[in-house]
């Protein structure tokens, strides 16, 4: 069997070392994305990082809003004294590092100035390696001071490389989530010259002056329509037209049960028949019989009596067939709806309408209702062509809410359309805008939010 050679044997534990470095590396990125505050943060970096790189001393450094430096934690110690000797001169130090594009700068004290190069060895060890935290946009965050005795190889140095950018993006999270509203602002003051051009006409388009406005749903309806109604009480026995057909003075639009009507003029006939034959019958025997004058008034009485029960049984038979009172459009919804309907007298059936004489009829809701400018012209959009528009004038403006049929309160708005052209149809629905004063589009944008959150909240 052969042995394995001695290069193989050194091999090994080369390997074994790069995979412990590695798997240390990946355990250490894995901890600093997972603190919730910069404390935890700052103190893992300062002393978990020895796991990695040996080093004698390791102090946190960050980039203030005012691009001072200032020291947040030291390896070794849960508080630090900002205004000791040390960090005083640490602070100094690091401010005047060069500003060179490396991540990681390995300094001696060759490196300083002549006048602080004397509390070097005083402070801190012959070799020391600074990272900077950059976020991705290359601002400056902050980073670590490592001093030790023995230099950093290229090995330690790319190594520190990849660690420094995994703390700097932890820090950076942590730092957007807490920064106070100040921060912020600044942030938004040092945005780019495209970022200040596109925040500058959102705020132009909030501000822009528009006219105040609400839509609302809308209906064609006739401005004087003629009312036809029950002429007493029964059941609808037949309609002799249909919707939105035209009629002449004199049709029959429908006609009542006249099942009782008839009967009744039967039984008053025959009631009146009676009573004349009587009175005809006193008035012969009234010649002769002195007692049969006192009873010849009454029955003439009772006579006239039933002949006015008669004529009004025939009056009301005639009332049966009801006619139109004048040409026009007879406006309802469907004929077989009214057949067999029980009525009272004075229920309305149906409209005689003129279809050149129409209007709108706008319903805005109680909450949704602006100062309407009855002077400026409404917009309509039908249903039945909703990329055209029509103009309509305001007419009148309710000055209280009415119930619609569906309970909803709202303000009705009539509107005459404008101009000569065909005028659409009673019955058509659609959307109407009705226009208030003037305003900016952020307040026409909010207005409802706003009336929402007033009522919500009871002020």
């Amino acid at each position: 069997m052969n042995k394995p050679s001695k290069a193989a044997n050194q091999e090994k534990p080369i390997k074994d070392t790069k995979l412990l470095a590695l798997t240390t590396l990946l355990m250490l990125e894995q901890e600093a994305r997972r603190r919730l505050n910069k404390a935890e943060l700052s103190f893992m970096m300062v002393n978990e990082t020895h796991r990695l790189l040996p080093y004698r001393q390791c102090v946190f450094w960050r980039k203030g809003s005012d691009g001072k430096v200032k020291i947040e934690s030291a390896s070794g110690l849960s508080t630090i004294d900002r205004d000791s000797p040390f960090l005083i001169w640490l602070k100094r130090i690091i401010s005047k590092l060069p500003k060179s594009g490396d991540a990681i700068e390995v300094i001696t004290s060759k490196n300083i100035d002549e006048k602080d190069r004397k509390d070097w060895g005083e402070w801190v060890s012959a070799h020391v390696a600074v990272s900077q935290f950059k976020t991705a946009d290359g601002k400056l965050l902050g980073g670590l001071w490592m001093d030790r005795e023995t230099s950093f190889t290229p090995g330690e140095i790319k190594i520190l490389e990849q660690l420094s950018d995994a703390y700097a993006h932890a820090w950076d999270r942590l730092d957007r989530e807490h920064e106070p509203w100040s921060t912020k602002l600044m942030a938004v003051l040092q945005m780019k010259k495209s970022r200040w051009i596109v925040t500058a006409l959102m705020v132009a388009l909030m501000l822009f002056p528009v006219r105040l406005s609400v839509t609302a749903p809308m209906e064609v309806v006739a401005r004087d329509p003629f009312i036809v109604s029950a002429p007493l009480d029964g059941a609808i026995k037949d309609v002799a037209v249909q919707p939105n057909a035209l009629v002449k003075k004199g049709d029959v639009l429908f006609t009542m049960d006249d099942t009782v009507l008839k009967n009744q003029v039967e039984v008053s006939q025959k009631a009146l028949d009676i009573a004349l034959a009587t009175y005809s019958k006193v008035s012969r025997e009234a010649f002769n019989d002195a007692r049969s004058k006192t009873e010849l008034a009454v029955l003439k009485a009772e006579s006239a009596a039933k002949k006015v029960d008669f004529e009004y049984a025939q009056d009301l038979l005639k009332r049966a067939d009801v006619l139109a009172d004048r040409d026009g459009v007879a406006v309802f919804t469907d004929a077989n709806s009214l057949r067999g309907m029980p009525v009272q007298t004075g229920t309305r059936v149906m409209m005689l309408t003129d279809p050149d004489d129409t209007e709108l009829l706008i319903r805005i809701p109680a909450k949704a209702m602006v100062l309407v400018d009855d002077q400026k012209q409404t917009r309509i959009f039908l249903n039945v062509s909703p990329l055209n528009s029509l103009k309509a004038s305001i007419r009148t403006v309710s000055y209280e809410t009415t119930p619609d049929p569906d309970g909803l309160l709202t303000y009705k708005i009539r509107a005459a359309f404008d101009g000569e052209e065909e005028k659409p149809r009673i019955g058509l629905k659609g959307t109407a805008r009705v226009y208030g004063g003037r305003t900016i589009f952020a307040y026409q944008m909010l207005r409802r939010p706003l009336i929402a959150l007033r009522s919500m909240l009871g002020v």
